[in-house]
């Protein structure tokens, strides 16, 4: 089981992309339709900080340090 997270939509505008996400407890989504963005970057699509500890605090799990 565990926490995993599933990208359920995209849509992309140019370098940055609109992404749904499903917080899934057990692989049960717990949290669904949960908002966030992607940017393009050189070594490719990446997830800002603030949106991945908004999803880890979604799962109670504490943002890792920088």
């Amino acid at each position: 089981g565990g926490i995993s997270v599933l990208v359920t939509d995209v849509v992309v505008n140019g370098e940055e992309a609109d992404v749904t996400y499903d917080l899934l407890f057990n692989d049960n989504p717990t949290y669904p339709d949960l908002p966030g963005t992607a940017v393009l970057t050189a070594d490719g699509w990446k997830v800002p900080r603030p949106v991945f500890c908004s999803l880890m605090s979604s799962a109670r799990v504490g943002c890792p340090s920088e």
